[in-house]
């Protein structure tokens, strides 16, 4: 047993109590949901393959925006889709996005070639993050970009090709929706340049002044008559302090542990994806999200490839090196 493994165990008991204490049913299954997704990923991930498991989420989130589409009439500002909100639209686009940066990632790592379809499912998702309108998303899209050519430039697996492609494809996407960027995202910072956090620093501020050991209960922000618009406000609210802290202890633990020089050089897949999550919890609730899911797989998965000191296996460092892309 690892110090993240009792870090996130403590992080789901404070959260059971919480939910006993305040009377939250909803929040009780949804914490019972986290220690089944918990155990079943330290119990099962070795018979899992990360490789296969993120394209089939790819794939999965490619083609539900594309029944979104194709249900809801696209428009280029705004755009929510089959999802409840934009928001929603945009973090699973950049959910998809981060997947497939991931992906590539690999693929250099291994010395395989990249798909096409891995470069045109690339620009679909920054396409829907764009007309989604969401800044919060927007602003990760543009994180991640800068975090796999840092971790490419430091672990010197950079090339002229990767970098013209990621250049060429970036530049026409920029020329092609140069307006679209600007009416949906920079127009909004512009016209909320005086309270970027349109409204949330309330309702964040109010939490933190009635904060609780063990939160108000899953009907806290509705009786607010707002949303919690951040996964760490959301926890404090409804949770609790207790919740919070370990919660929080535990994604600062992976991100500690999983060090660049780590001899597998696979730690640019764990700070994707958790940077990912972490970030987007800034300003959305992502509890539960397929983000979360993924961050905490990719982690628990990686834990065997001895990114936290284990040994590495033989076997695994062939599978790297054969591993071929074949969706």
């Amino acid at each position: 047993v690892k110090r993240f493994d009792l870090l996130y165990i403590a992080y789901i008991i404070f959260s059971i109590l919480s939910s006993i204490f305040t009377e939250s049913f909803d929040l009780f299954f949804g914490s019972i949901l986290m220690m089944v997704l918990f155990i079943s990923f330290r119990l099962f991930f070795e018979k899992n393959n990360i490789y296969h498991t993120l394209y089939t989420i790819c794939i999965a989130f490619t083609i539900v925006n594309l029944i979104s589409i194709a249900i809801v009439p696209i428009k280029l500002i705004s755009y929510s889709g089959i999802y409840d909100n934009p928001n929603s639209l945009g973090t699973t686009s950049v959910t998809l996005f981060t997947s497939l940066l991931i992906i590539i990632y690999m693929n250099i790592e291994s010395g395989t070639n990249i798909k096409k379809r891995i470069y045109l499912m690339l620009i679909f998702s920054i396409f829907m993050v764009i007309i989604s309108s969401s800044r919060t998303s927007f602003n990760v899209l543009l994180m991640e970009i800068v975090l796999i050519i840092l971790f490419l430039l430091i672990e010197k697996r950079i090339k002229i090709k990767y970098t013209m492609i990621v250049s060429i494809i970036t530049i026409l996407i920029i020329i092609l929706l140069k307006d679209v960027i600007y009416d949906s995202i920079i127009s909004k910072y512009i016209f909320k340049s005086e309270n970027l956090l349109d409204g949330r620093f309330e309702v964040w501020s109010m939490t933190i002044k009635e904060l609780k050991l063990f939160g108000h209960g899953r009907d806290y922000f509705i009786n607010l008559g707002l949303g919690a618009h951040s996964t760490y406000i959301s926890i404090m609210g409804q949770y609790g302090l207790l919740s919070f802290i370990f919660f929080t202890l535990f994604f600062i633990d992976i991100l500690i542990k999983t060090r660049i020089s780590n001899p597998f050089k696979r730690s640019y897949i764990v700070w994707a994806s958790s940077s990912l999550f972490l970030i987007l919890s800034f300003a959305e609730g992502m509890i539960n999200s397929p983000a979360m899911m993924i961050a905490l797989y990719v982690f628990f998965a990686n834990n065997n490839f001895s990114l936290v000191g284990l040994k590495i296996k033989e076997k695994d460092l062939n599978l790297l090196k054969t591993e071929r892309i074949t969706i």
